[in-house]
């Protein structure tokens, strides 16, 4: 089919085209990370994020011959995603940066400069890790399309902690620049507008997979603490009853 100008351009104007400058990314701490406000709110961060880097969604693929010969073929087998990068621009207070630092130290406390047995104020030792849920928050992202303030879409991230603090550049002849601080997250669990929500499947028997195992995990454990030496003919018919269950349990 050749190209038609006209179409392109109508079809341009009909749907309109997303800008990359118009985002927001929204912080919410756990409870255990609210004395982070003390230095700046999360809303305050909100209009101090500058860039965000959507991470990249990928599959890792195996190299497969479907015949056991021939041509190969590359199928999925396991599903990554990137970091989540985003650029703060710094307060004359710092109060972004003593922000993130501070939640690194709640994630494991790496101030040793005052001595080995030196706890942080969360009690942890040097080089003690936090359990997650104390310190993994979430974080939402809304990209809004052009002036319409109606079309937006949504990411939003689980279990999202600071793994890496960019480089500070100083430089005493830039007198122009705003000072900025790179952060890299780490997340777990992701959603996005597109994706779409099904039914939670069950088994024919109306147990889902996990119960089913649960359950049959618990009839090996019973049929193992009932094996013993048989004394008599029942006794040996009812051991091979309990064999039987922990083979069909495996």
């Amino acid at each position: 089919m050749a190209f038609n100008l006209s179409e392109f351009k109508a079809q341009i104007a009909n749907r309109g085209l997303a800008k990359n400058n118009l985002a927001m990314a929204q912080i919410t701490l756990p409870s255990t990370m609210k004395f982070l406000e003390q230095n700046i709110s999360t809303r305050e961060l909100t209009f101090l994020c500058r860039t965000m880097s959507l991470p990249e969604l990928s599959f890792t693929t195996q190299e497969i011959r479907p015949y056991g010969f021939g041509k190969v073929e590359h199928r999925p087998d396991n599903f990554v995603h990137g970091p989540l990068n985003c650029i703060f621009m710094m307060d004359s207070d710092f109060g972004t940066m003593k922000f993130f630092q501070r939640w690194m130290q709640g994630v494991m406390n790496f101030n040793t400069y005052d001595g080995h047995d030196q706890e942080d104020p969360q009690g942890k030792l040097p080089y003690e890790f936090a359990y997650k849920e104390d310190y993994a928050a979430t974080m939402e992202i809304l990209i809004y399309s052009g002036n319409d303030a109606s079309k937006v879409y949504y990411y939003k991230f689980g279990n999202v902690f600071p793994t890496v603090l960019g480089t500070i550049d100083i430089d005493w002849g830039n007198d122009t620049e705003i000072m900025t601080l790179p952060v890299s997250f780490e997340y777990d669990k992701f959603k996005v507008e597109a994706l779409e929500l099904g039914q939670v499947r069950a088994t024919t028997n109306g147990n889902n997979g996990f119960m089913s195992y649960i359950s049959a995990i618990n009839g090996f454990g019973q049929a193992i603490n009932q094996l013993q030496r048989p004394t008599n003919i029942q006794d040996a018919i009812n051991q091979i009853t309990n064999v039987n269950t922990i083979f069909n349990a495996l």
